[in-house]
């Protein structure tokens, strides 16, 4: 067995295939490199019911943590040293146990309410403790369970920082909804992000956009420093918005049914402040049926736009025209 060979195996009636990556073993370095990486797969995926855990993907000059039995779901991304998701102690009162940088919501049917996905059952998962300098992925698979199950949601996350001081890295997310009942599923599904670009939380500028439906967000921090921007691959949202905190949130964990207000082609306005984003997909899912798409979420360092160095390098000319009178 070789690093980048897949390997299958089952478990109970599922087939499970991962691609071998270098792993860290503790006390492990003497067996062979692909054993090493088998072992690993096979003590993550055949463990048993899966146990509430705090994940911690590391890749160049990023970590991100996921608690996959939260609300908070991905709730730290420290880029070069500096956390971009939400601020976990703004709002302790309502939120104590703290604040989601970005997770997912679900809802069946028209009546609510919105649930988190992590009150499923977490039925399979898998991480390969990759090398430091190399993608690290995280794979959770949560499922209903009991009498007359419906939904089946596996997520698949994957980091990939950049070099040192760059601010630059990528998470990409797959995600998959698959019908496992008897009779077509009507789901609503949320994806909910809070960036606190550069450790402050009312100083960001956000940007929806896409032609027929919403697959574009562009996130800027107002200091200069830090911009992020995810797009959606292979299936656009139906419904989108950039609001306050802590608006949508208040939505997604209230009582009742809630849609998020923009429909569409009718873009949300641009946002600036400690502002929240969303997307919603609106589906029906014959038995037995999957629907899927990709996410990319990039941090890039920050360029001025053409306009803006328009206006810089008109500001440097008047300047210097100024000291020029001034010396005539």
């Amino acid at each position: 067995m070789d690093y980048g060979q897949e390997v299958s195996f089952q478990r109970g009636e599922k087939e499970i295939t991962v691609t071998l990556k270098k792993p860290f073993v503790a006390g492990c370095w003497h067996c062979g490199p692909p054993i090493c990486a088998l072992a690993a797969v096979l003590l993550l995926m055949l463990s048993g019911p899966a146990q509430a855990t705090t994940w911690n993907l590391t890749s160049g000059n990023s970590s991100l943590l996921i608690d996959d039995a939260s609300m908070r779901g991905n709730y730290s991304w420290i880029l070069d040293g500096v956390e971009q998701y939400a601020q976990q102690d703004k709002d302790l009162a309502n939120y104590p146990d703290g604040l989601p940088g970005q997770w997912f919501w679900y809802r069946i049917g028209d009546s609510g309410p919105e649930q988190p996905v992590n009150v499923m059952s977490l039925t399979a998962y898998s991480n390969l403790m990759a090398d430091p300098d190399l993608p690290d992925a995280l794979t959770l698979v949560y499922e209903q369970t009991g009498a007359n199950p419906q939904l089946k949601v596996p997520l698949n996350f994957t980091l990939q920082g950049g070099s040192v001081g760059s601010r630059d890295a990528d998470l990409s997310e797959q995600i998959s909804i698959k019908n496992i009942g008897t009779t077509p599923l009507s789901l609503h599904f949320f994806e909910y992000a809070d960036f606190d670009l550069g450790a402050t939380a009312d100083d960001d500028q956000v940007r929806v956009s896409g032609t027929s439906n919403p697959n574009m967000v562009d996130q800027y921090d107002l200091s200069g420093q830090w911009i992020m921007s995810e797009t959606i691959i292979g299936g656009d949202a139906k419904r989108s918005e950039a609001k306050d905190f802590s608006l949508t949130l208040a939505d997604l964990t209230d009582a009742d049914a809630d849609d998020l207000d923009y429909v569409g082609s009718a873009l949300p306005p641009v946002n600036t402040g400690d502002v929240t984003w969303a997307m919603q997909w609106d589906l029906v899912i014959a038995p037995g049926g999957t629907v899927s798409w990709s996410k990319d979420k990039d941090f890039s360092p920050f360029v001025p736009e053409p306009v803006t160095m328009a206006g810089l390098l008109f500001g440097v000319g008047s300047l210097v025209g100024y000291v020029r009178k001034r010396r005539n």
